[in-house]
């Protein structure tokens, strides 16, 4: 983990607005091929499962960095 690397020596773990931007999350995506009808919308639904019942923020807890965890997961920015 970057945080814990060397002792903290070899890598800077950014928290805070920083690790956002000052008005909104970093983009962050996964690629999925267009090719298999209802891909997207069940990862969509599986991510919001992950944020709804708490693991996501446990996950980016155990990495240190909460503060870029949103509210729900979108396809293409948007929630449909």
């Amino acid at each position: 983990m970057a945080g814990t690397a060397d002792n903290g020596v070899t890598f800077d773990a950014v928290m805070g607005k920083e690790t956002r931007g000052p008005t909104s999350a970093s983009p962050i995506g996964i690629g999925v091929s267009e090719a298999v009808p209802g891909l997207k919308e069940s990862i969509r639904d599986a991510l919001q499962s992950l944020m709804d019942d708490g693991s996501c923020l446990k996950i980016l807890d155990a990495y240190h960095v909460p503060d870029i965890a949103i509210p729900s997961a979108t396809v293409n920015g948007t929630l449909d």
